[in-house]
């Protein structure tokens, strides 16, 4: 009788077993042994709260996942993301930014 009982506990060691097994990288399902551990994805997508970005790892381009009001989930696409590297550049921007937040205050609103 113990032995039954032992046998659904022993299925299921088996069956996790064989999930974990086939799930780490570089086994029977790459092409190359410890190709998939020796090198990243050229993509890689990144999600924090409701933005999701895409990353070309090997160009170092973005994008940003762009759903629309009201629209369909498939309806979503991917804008590219402008790269600013200059302090200039960066500092006329964030000028701009704060300038069309103070725009869209309302009067005697103060959040």
């Amino acid at each position: 009788m113990r032995s039954r009982a032992m046998l659904p506990v022993a299925l299921c060691i088996l069956i996790v077993a064989a999930v974990w097994m086939l799930g780490r990288p570089g086994t029977a399902s790459s092409a190359e042994p410890g190709a998939a551990a020796s090198r990243p994805g050229r993509f890689a997508v990144a999600s924090s709260g409701e933005a999701t970005v895409l990353v070309d790892t090997a160009a170092g381009k973005t994008w940003l996942l762009v759903r629309p009001a009201g629209g369909k989930p498939l309806d979503a696409a991917w804008l590219p993301i402008r790269r600013i590297d200059d302090r200039d550049e960066a500092a006329k921007w964030m000028a701009v930014q704060e300038a069309k937040r103070s725009a869209m205050q309302v009067p005697g609103n103060r959040d």
